[in-house]
């Protein structure tokens, strides 16, 4: 069995149970991830490594990216090789607020859904369609874009928040 087909067989990760380096996560991690921030999918090639800061969804297990296929190279980049990493950071110096959340695992192209697609637009771009920036307005319906599907074998979740200087 594969890399990628046994990352399909596995069950989800407990994200309130032990992170990868045996500590409790520092916050709610299914909380943090409901909310609209940006998730970074490193991925990587013999040749280069890529850094894609992207919009994502969390359907309870797996993190969802869109692919748009005109030109988007990271679907071939993770068919080619599977091993990927997410960090996603809330970071506000005003207050000195620095979470971070880090992923291991594997991700790969998953055909387009358009359920998942309203879902993931929705958390960033408010749930009415019809105020969508002209750009997503069709993208639920695409014939074209794809998802990339991340499923973590591991995480760390950890408040590196600092006191803030009068």
């Amino acid at each position: 069995m594969s890399d990628v087909t046994a990352a399909t067989d596995t069950t989800a990760l407990d994200l309130a149970g032990l992170t990868h380096d045996g500590r409790k996560p520092a916050f709610d991690v299914v909380e943090f991830l409901k909310r609209p921030l940006v998730a970074h999918l490193a991925t990587w090639k013999p040749e280069t490594a890529c850094d894609s800061p992207l919009w994502f969804h969390h359907d309870g297990r797996d993190l969802w990216f869109i692919s748009a296929n005109r030109g988007d190279t990271f679907p071939d980049k993770v068919r080619q090789a599977p091993n990927a990493a997410v960090g996603i950071v809330d970071f506000d110096k005003p207050t000195g607020r620095f979470l971070h959340l880090g992923f291991r695992g594997i991700a790969r192209p998953h055909p387009w859904d358009a359920d998942t697609a309203i879902a993931l637009l929705s958390k960033y771009l408010g749930s009415n369609r019809a105020g969508w920036d002209p750009r997503f307005a069709d993208a639920p319906e695409s014939r074209t874009n794809v998802f990339v599907r991340f499923t973590p074998r591991s995480f760390v979740a950890r408040d590196q928040s600092f006191l803030v200087g009068g």
